[in-house]
């Protein structure tokens, strides 16, 4: 079969239909941070196998394939689905069907009584799963502005990302975090996500794990200290990466002087 992914690329498939599957039996590591995680990955990109609607993934990435079955404990099944040709070489997609049933339908609804922090990893799940990370360079300055972006057919399903700060596009299908925000929201992640599961990111090599903590080396100027003949200022940026409109305040935030 062949597949074409957009307008200069082609994928061609080799679907191998009567290799069978073979079982594995996971064991129980999961904590509340991966189990998260797992909701936010199967938002994107789970769906339901069989009569049963067990919760199944497909994936041509080994590393998602890997945390997909860490974060699902017990007994696993896998096969491989077709084998992808394309100019940057060869890939196997692989199907992984676990033990329990689909939650996705549900997701949204748990959203809303989850707490940020909680709402934070199963975004990061998201991000896995259909996201990509940027550090975008501006203009010809030296600087880096941090950006996330999550692939979303339904935005709606995703409006309690709105607590974090992302901005949902329905024309384009995706939410947007950008700036000092996406910067937060990485330094949220680093806090409060468990030290199992960030040696399970480090060991699997994830790309975007990577980019997430470059994201803090670099610092958005939303507030300047400056001292001038003695006297400390705060000097506070009204535009994302203009300096335009500026109030310098002195002492407990008295205004001074207006740019």
């Amino acid at each position: 079969m062949i597949e074409k992914t957009d307008k200069k690329s082609t994928v061609v498939k080799i679907e191998l239909r009567k290799i069978k599957y073979i079982s594995v039996r996971m064991p129980v590591t999961a904590d509340k941070s991966m189990v998260l995680v797992r909701m936010g990955l199967e938002m994107t990109d789970g769906y339901k196998k069989g009569k049963y609607n067990y919760a199944s993934m497909s994936t041509a990435n080994k590393w998602q394939a890997l945390l997909w079955a860490w974060t699902n404990p017990g007994w696993l099944r896998l096969r491989i689905i077709s084998i992808n040709l394309n100019k940057k070489g060869t890939k196997t997609e692989l199907g992984i069907v676990t033990n329990r049933k689909s939650i996705k339908q549900l997701i949204p609804q748990i959203m809303q009584r989850l707490s940020n922090e909680e709402l934070a990893l199963l975004t990061w799940g998201a991000i896995l799963g259909d996201g990509s990370l940027f550090l975008v360079k501006y203009k010809s300055s030296r600087l880096r502005i941090p950006q996330i972006r999550i692939a979303a057919k339904d935005v709606n399903k995703w409006k309690e990302l709105e607590r974090l700060g992302f901005k949902g596009c329905e024309k384009h299908g995706f939410l947007d975090l950008r700036y000092s925000k996406a910067r937060r929201y990485a330094k949220m992640l680093m806090e409060i996500m468990s030290p199992r599961l960030k040696r399970l990111m480090d060991l699997l090599e994830i790309k975007k794990w990577k980019t997430l903590k470059e994201f803090l080396q670099y610092k958005t100027f939303s507030h300047l200290q400056i001292t001038i003949h003695g006297v400390a200022f705060t000097v506070q940026i009204k535009k994302r990466w203009i300096f335009e409109v500026i109030q310098v305040h002195k002492g407990a935030g008295e205004v001074v002087r207006r740019a």
